[in-house]
């Protein structure tokens, strides 16, 4: 990873892991979770089974790696479960072997580091009317799961893993067939909800030295400001204090590495189906999108840990970085000289500085500015944040862009074209809905795929990990292979 060292928790299975960042995924959940604290990377791979992950696990996790990861979160299980097709394609593996795979798995995991440590994911429980009204295939089944799932809990076990059981976990709901699934296999938010408290759950019980659950990490630059925002009684807002970390680099194989920097627009962007999960999933299997946003603050206070956050002498350099700051430094002034408030011209000259020091940490690192949003001015609960505010900083942050040649999204005006965007677009005035970030992740890609940047950084124009076919992709209907990914599309 770049910048100032955090824990790395690698999500690594198939579509249960690929497709983790939507409908208010688990994956989603534990990177908002984990905010400031650590990062989240995404190696799902649709339709693979234990036999294959095995195949190319050096290449995803290299013994001599620069940076290994403090948590490994690994579910295969549910494809290997699938009944042998007849001629002899497929993702099906037997018993015995699926077992032996998981243990190598296992072992290679916990080979990478003495700070490794490995949680199993069993295999949840399917809705087998579901699956064939919506996916179309046969072969799995209810039963394959639960055997598969004890047998990788006997593994673990044995091995001293820990393992979430999700066959049990998820049937302990009366409604679970209705509610926990999307087409029989893959989770609905009910469902990764469920999966997400049952993870944090595991971590929160496990006895690792040091322990990883949220609330014993610290937060990235936690330190107190005068730039707080001013609570009624004149006082600024306190957090928890931060450890200083050593700086670290990418972890697994390379693939660009998109950053989001910002405020709370940008913490908040993995939660009620935020703008940044939709980018994870987007981009799964060809870049890593990576959250370092800092709720509450303003220009000034980014500036300041500029060099921290991105070192021109990284080892790795983002190939873009997304950068929102402009809502706080709004903010009227407030009397007492505290508070967040920025004036216009210094808000300006500050964002030309994060934007020149930016584009000089690499010749492939892009920058993209986001715009102040609008706010609903009667729903806010906060004095001083007005839409007349917004405006202004918007305005002056899309002339920079201009200025300077980097793409900016003009949030202020996308957000109002919705008729209805005052009562749909906010959870609480500022900050957005899952009907706000999908306008913003819409105008987010919608600006990589026109920006003429070289090479591309449109999704579709970027190659997808390991999409070489193979011999156990799931077989369709007329014999063909096809990935899961690709049937639960059609």
């Amino acid at each position: 990873m770049f910048g100032p060292g955090r824990p790395v928790f690698v999500l690594f299975g198939s579509s249960i892991v690929q497709g983790s960042f939507i409908n208010e995924g688990w994956g989603a959940i534990l990177a908002h979770t984990y905010a400031r604290k650590a990062d989240i990377i995404l190696r799902g791979y649709s339709g693979w089974n234990s036999r294959r992950a095995l195949e190319v696990l050096n290449k995803v996790f290299p013994q001599d790696g620069v940076v290994q990861p403090s948590l490994v979160i690994v579910y295969f299980g549910g494809n290997d479960s699938i009944k042998p097709h007849p001629s002899g394609l497929g993702p099906h593996v037997p018993l015995p072997e699926y077992v032996d795979n998981m243990r190598k798995i296992a072992m290679h995991l916990k080979g990478l580091s003495e700070k490794t440590r490995v949680m199993f994911l069993s295999t949840p429980p399917v809705n087998e009317e579901q699956i064939h009204e919506v996916l179309g295939i046969t072969g799995r089944t209810n039963e394959g799961s639960r055997v598969y799932s004890e047998a990788l809990l006997k593994l673990s076990k044995e091995l001293g893993i820990k393992c979430v059981d999700i066959w049990t976990a998820i049937q302990q709901r009366d409604d679970w067939m209705t509610t926990c699934f999307t087409d029989g296999i893959h989770l609905s938010s009910e469902g990764n909800k469920l999966v997400a408290k049952e993870i944090l759950k595991g971590i929160e019980e496990a006895d690792w030295e040091p322990s990883l659950c949220s609330s014993s990490l610290p937060i990235e630059f936690g330190d107190d400001s005068i730039y707080d925002h001013v609570t009624q009684d004149g006082k600024t807002q306190q957090k928890q204090k931060q450890k200083q970390k050593e700086p670290s680099d990418m972890v697994g194989p390379g693939r660009p590495l998109f950053v989001l920097f910002g405020s709370s627009i940008v913490q908040f962007s993995f939660s009620n189906e935020g703008w940044g999960a939709i980018l994870a999933h987007t981009y799964a299997r060809k870049a890593d999108v990576i959250l370092r946003g800092y709720a509450g603050w303003n220009s000034r206070r980014a500036l300041e840990v500029l060099k921290e956050v991105f070192p021109e002498d990284g080892g790795v350099q983002p190939s873009l970085v997304i950068v929102y700051f402009g809502g706080n430094d709004s903010i009227e002034p407030h009397p007492s000289g505290l508070g967040p408030h920025v004036p216009l011209p210094e808000y300006v000259d500050n964002m030309r500085k994060i934007a020149m020091h930016l584009k000089g940490l690499s010749e492939k690192t892009r920058v993209m500015f986001l715009s102040t949003p609008p706010v609903n001015d009667e729903q806010i609960r906060i004095t001083g944040r007005t839409n007349e505010g917004g405006r202004v900083y918007s305005e002056a942050c899309l002339k920079l862009c201009q200025e300077l040649g980097i793409k900016c999204v003009d949030l202020w005006t996308a957000v109002q074209q919705r008729d209805d965007w005052m009562t749909t677009c906010f959870t609480d005035g500022i900050h957005f809905s899952s009907e706000g970030s999908k306008l913003v992740a819409k105008e987010i890609l919608k600006a990589i795929e026109e920006a003429e940047w070289e090479p591309s950084l449109s999704s579709n124009s970027m190659p997808i990990e390991f999409c070489n076919d193979s011999i156990y992709d799931h077989v369709s209907k007329d014999g063909n292979l096809a990935s899961l990914f690709v049937l639960s599309k059609n």
